[in-house]
């Protein structure tokens, strides 16, 4: 079981700094890579108006226009937050986004296109927890890289997936169209403090 001491820092000899240390190193890495996200505002405000309006949109939506209008609504939405976001960090002192960021990003999307082909089942058998879905996905994806980067995306993963396990049980639509909404309200007000507090 020796193999397994890292993850619970539970090894006493000389080898458990280094354990600490490789950690430490990747942390620093990833923090730095995060800079351009986490000292820009702009974008996690756009993605509270965007994620959240188009999540009520949808129903209206389908009564109108069926899965086409929703793949659509989506497809623009996405893009749309997309553009905010990669204008709001080119227009900043961050205007380069690091290797790290760019596999940060790739692992992201291979974990979105998991949830796109589970949605895909959804659609046809639960449409109504799609939303807990991918509040579940998004929570995974800013603990599990997030955290490497900074305890705020950490803790915001961890609300993620509260939330996404919560309304699997209630009212899916109107909770998750809050929990991104104060997700990334929480994440501009935090991005707008650093972003103050370091002069850019």
């Amino acid at each position: 079981m020796k193999e397994y001491e890292p993850i619970f820092f539970t090894r006493k000899s000389k080898d458990s700094k280094e354990i600490r240390d490789d950690l430490s190193i990747v942390q620093h890495l990833f923090k730095n890579a995060a800079q351009p996200f986490l000292s820009t505002p702009w974008g996690w405000l756009g993605w509270s108006i965007i994620l959240p309006s188009s999540l009520l949109l949808t129903p209206v939506v389908n009564l109108k226009s069926g899965l086409r209008g929703i793949i659509l609504l989506w497809s623009f939405s996405v893009l749309l937050g997309g553009i905010i976001e990669i204008t709001a960090i080119r227009n900043s002192r961050y205007k380069n986004i690091s290797n790290l960021s760019g596999w940060a990003y790739s692992i992201q999307g291979n974990l979105s296109l998991v949830g796109l082909a589970l949605t895909s089942l959804l659609i046809f058998s639960s449409p109504r927890i799609i939303p807990s879905l991918w509040l579940l996905i998004i929570g995974h994806s800013f603990y599990s890289l997030g955290s490497l980067a900074d305890n705020i995306l950490k803790y915001v993963g961890i609300y993620y997936q509260v939330m996404g396990i919560f309304t699997i049980f209630t009212h899916p639509l109107y909770i998750s169209a809050f929990a991104f909404f104060s997700a990334n309200i929480t994440l501009f007000l935090y991005s707008f403090y650093n972003k103050r507090k370091n002069g850019s």
